[in-house]
């Protein structure tokens, strides 16, 4: 999206970024609940967790938060219902840095995530998110599946509203990871130097490392964060997925997916083309190099760290 627009969606979505002004006020009771299983797709930037999200959606019976369902949340229960008009091709469209285009493409959803997780959970508000799910879940015909990778960092609060939650843990080469993440830094700020995207929490000046550093650091603490905050949750609810595997085999791969997690197909999903599918490259020798010489260190610990 250009400029002017973007910061138009982004003044929408601060207006309309509230609990779904009908679906809210649904009061489930305690079976529906526990019904809720929706799924969160998580792991660290630039690991391919959009792709993923995409043939995923294409693949099973699955509902998803589209664009312009992000767009106002308080009215996602209405426009949900346009889904109804929604092809492979519009979930399969390329992706930039996240983001699908089209009124139905899959969407990150930030605002709303972050409207749900990082405010104070009290009963109220947390009955309002399991109410606004439940009710997708019946209008959308499938379990809720997302992407927010700064949904990483917030496991507990997502176990402390849906108990049964499930997870996908998309993991990549560390060195391929960092490439993306350096790469996209150039490509979207025009250096290298300023940050993109999830920064973990740490208890050292993360500004003072190098930016091959920091995209190191970056991947191995994110991927720390999913371990530690998954620790507990059964087996059976959380599914891991390596980039390269699934570029290799994705049919293979999502079949996998759709067993350990009990995921319905979508009609017609034998049709996907899976051929967009592409394994990864070394597309910078300089960047390469550098990083795979930092790498020896970062994964040996920092002094500071």
């Amino acid at each position: 999206m250009n400029t002017t627009l973007t910061q138009l969606v982004k003044a929408v979505q601060k207006i309309g970024t509230r609990h779904d002004f009908i679906a809210s006020r649904i009061n489930i009771g305690i079976k529906e609940a526990s019904s809720l299983s929706p799924i969160f797709i998580i792991g660290a930037p630039r690991s391919g967790s959009t792709i993923l999200y995409q043939f995923l959606i294409a693949r099973f019976q699955l509902g998803y938060i589209s664009n312009i369902m992000a767009l106002a949340p308080c009215f996602m229960s209405q426009t949900s219902r346009l889904h109804r008009f929604c092809s492979k091709e519009s979930l399969l469209k390329s992706n930039k840095y996240g983001y699908v285009s089209g009124l139905l493409g899959p969407n990150e959803a930030g605002a709303l995530f972050r409207f749900w997780f990082d405010s104070e959970l009290s009963a109220c508000h947390t009955k309002k998110i399991r109410s606004t799910v439940w009710s997708l879940t019946k209008s959308l015909n499938g379990q809720l599946v997302s992407k927010n990778l700064y949904n990483s960092l917030r496991i507990k609060e997502i176990l402390t509203v849906f108990p049964n939650a499930r997870f996908l843990v998309i993991n990549r080469d560390l060195i391929y990871n960092a490439q993306n993440l350096l790469l996209c830094r150039q490509k979207i700020n025009g250096n290298i130097t300023e940050w993109f995207s999830v920064r973990p929490p740490s208890d050292f000046d993360v500004d003072s490392l190098n930016p091959y550093q920091q995209v190191l650091w970056q991947v191995i603490k994110i991927n720390e964060a999913v371990r530690e905050g998954l620790e507990g949750v059964e087996s059976e609810r959380v599914s891991y997925v390596d980039y390269e595997k699934f570029c290799q085999s994705p049919k293979m791969v999502l079949d996998d997916i759709g067993k350990k997690l009990h995921l319905p197909s979508r009609p017609n999903s034998g049709l996907i083309d899976y051929s967009r599918i592409v394994v990864d490259q070394k597309k910078n020798r300089q960047m390469w190099n550098e990083l795979q010489r930092t790498a020896a260190t970062v994964l040996a610990g920092f002094p500071q760290m």
